[in-house]
């Protein structure tokens, strides 16, 4: 921008693009604000807001003139094949079972339930939500290594290593 410019709302994003936002379903309050405004400015402006959630997450928020991307949960058969390789060991089937139906069918709770099952962790004290998985890995790391962690929580999904090896 040239010196003395003012910035406007949108000037940023001046041609087609979409905006794709995943888990609307555990945002918190200014998550779900910002994503509102973005969905009213979509109307003036050459955008698509795409939003991915599960039903009956922490927020019901509704996007108007966003897409909606339901994130169902996984089907027994595929939940049982997702424990037995993420576990990479024999897990009975009625454990596997189990587990399916703690996660509640979301992916990335259920891997994490078969490898804490297939490293040794005591099957019948299994966490009860996948922010306690996450914890628990957090709390493995050095505080030099959560630090990052918390850098790299806001740049996306995709973080260059680099960043990373500069940091730690």
């Amino acid at each position: 921008a040239s010196r003395g410019a003012h910035w406007r709302r949108g000037s940023l994003l001046t041609t087609a693009t979409t905006l794709v936002f995943n888990d609307t379903h555990a945002m918190d309050d200014a998550s779900v604000g910002l994503i509102r405004q973005l969905c009213v400015d979509v109307r003036t402006r050459p955008w698509s807001i795409v939003v991915a959630r599960r039903p009956g997450g922490t927020t019901d928020a509704a996007f108007p003139g966003a897409a909606v991307l339901p994130l169902m949960t996984l089907s027994a058969d595929d939940a049982d094949a997702l424990v037995v390789a993420a576990a990479r060991m024999r897990i009975p089937a009625a454990r596997r079972v189990e587990l399916s139906e703690h996660s509640g069918g979301n992916p990335l709770f259920l891997r994490a339930l078969a490898e804490t099952v297939a490293s040794g962790g005591d099957p019948d004290v299994l966490p009860s939500e996948i922010e306690d998985v996450l914890t628990a890995h957090m709390d493995r790391l050095t505080p030099q290594e959560r630090g990052w962690l918390r850098t790299a929580a806001v740049l996306g999904t995709r973080v260059d290593p680099e960043i990373g090896r500069a940091h730690v």
